[in-house]
């Protein structure tokens, strides 16, 4: 690695650190609320909790759309998420669009549909190895120290759905498997599934023709394994979710308000998780190596939705460490690491 390069990584990471103290310290984290999925505070998708923190938001007091400073916001610019670990993003260039090494580049998300086995990004533990999006653990560990392993989307796509076809609107479809692989034990691969609960596993969607664009939802057995994203919900008395609009008329059921969950790029709309995940990322001992993303959309009409992984807190969580304690490990971890980087090319 050159200096240019190390310091670029090195620069990275201590942003990375620098929020993680910042989050231990003088701010306040929106916490992602606790197991089970009720229907009012998540949506289980296979092995994926959903929080809609616009729905979050409502219920902590803020307005629809959440704001900075408010329970459910959480900042999607290109400017706060380059820091972080980003999976795939609309906006233009460096630095967003550039991981730490030892993790792969973001993709670049256009309209129509995005298939993230069709690219193997540079940067990360196998360039070129044509296995799409992938991250040394090691390295994940490092920014995750202190806090919880949650994948974070923008929703930004433009207009109104317009019925009876609410696919060219503003809603779309989305897939996504993460896997966590033994290098040593290829068998011993763990995948974790973002698609409809009872639906069955599918590893590539686009593989097969999509859905109608008239699909108007995909829970009770809708067509395969398409997670459907409604750009808005209902929502009755004391901000419970009450259901999504009818997809003909685009109105909410009486007695009931109609909220956006399309909360544009410079807001999060979702943000999913997974406890075993997120303790496998955190475990000193797996027997893990890489962790790999496998990423589908469809009918996304030219926002450029971005997805990306950020510290964050789970009310399940506890223990979390000292900021001091954090600052000095993660320090640590990326000297143990860059060294075993030049020792390997030595």
């Amino acid at each position: 690695m050159t200096n240019t390069a190390l310091g670029a990584s090195i620069r990275k990471m201590l942003a990375a650190t620098g929020f993680l103290l910042a989050a231990g310290g003088s701010m306040a984290w929106p916490i992602l609320p606790a197991d089970p999925c009720n229907g009012n505070n998540c949506l289980q998708y296979s092995d994926f909790s959903v929080y809609s923190l616009a729905l979050i938001n409502l219920q902590g007091g803020g307005s629809g759309a959440p704001t900075q400073g408010q329970p459910g916001y959480v900042d999607a610019s290109a400017g706060q998420i380059k820091d972080f670990v980003v999976l795939g993003t609309g906006a233009n260039g460096v630095p967003v669009t550039t991981n730490v090494a030892g993790v792969d580049d973001a993709y670049s998300t256009a309209s129509g549909t995005f298939n993230s086995l069709t690219t193997d990004p540079g940067n990360g533990p196998g360039p070129g190895d044509g296995l799409g999006w992938q991250a040394s653990i090691a390295v994940l560990k490092t920014q995750f120290l202190n806090s919880n392993f949650v994948a974070f989307l923008s929703f930004t796509e433009p207009g109104s759905s317009s019925p009876p076809k609410p696919l060219l609107g503003a809603d779309m479809l989305i897939w996504a498997k993460m896997s966590v692989i033994d290098l040593q034990d290829p068998t011993a691969t763990k995948s974790f599934y973002l698609q409809p609960n009872g639906s069955a596993l599918n590893d590539n969607p686009l593989a097969s023709p999509l859905p109608p664009d008239t699909t108007i939802d995909f829970v009770g057995g809708g067509p395969g394994p398409w997670v459907y994203i409604h750009s808005k919900m209902c929502v009755a008395a004391g901000a419970t979710f009450a259901g999504f609009p009818d997809p003909v008329t685009g109105n909410c059921p009486a007695g009931t308000t109609i909220k956006d969950t399309n909360t544009g790029s410079n807001n999060a709309s979702f943000a999913a998780y997974n406890a075993e995940l997120d303790s496998i990322i955190h475990d000193a001992n797996t027997q893990y190596d890489i962790f790999q993303v496998d990423w589908q959309m469809a009918y996304i009409d030219g926002a450029g939705e971005s997805a990306w992984l950020q510290p964050w807190q789970v009310a399940r969580t506890g223990n979390v460490p000292e900021p001091g304690t954090v600052m000095l490990v993660g320090l640590a971890l990326v000297g143990l690491w860059v060294a075993r980087r030049g020792g390997d090319r030595a």
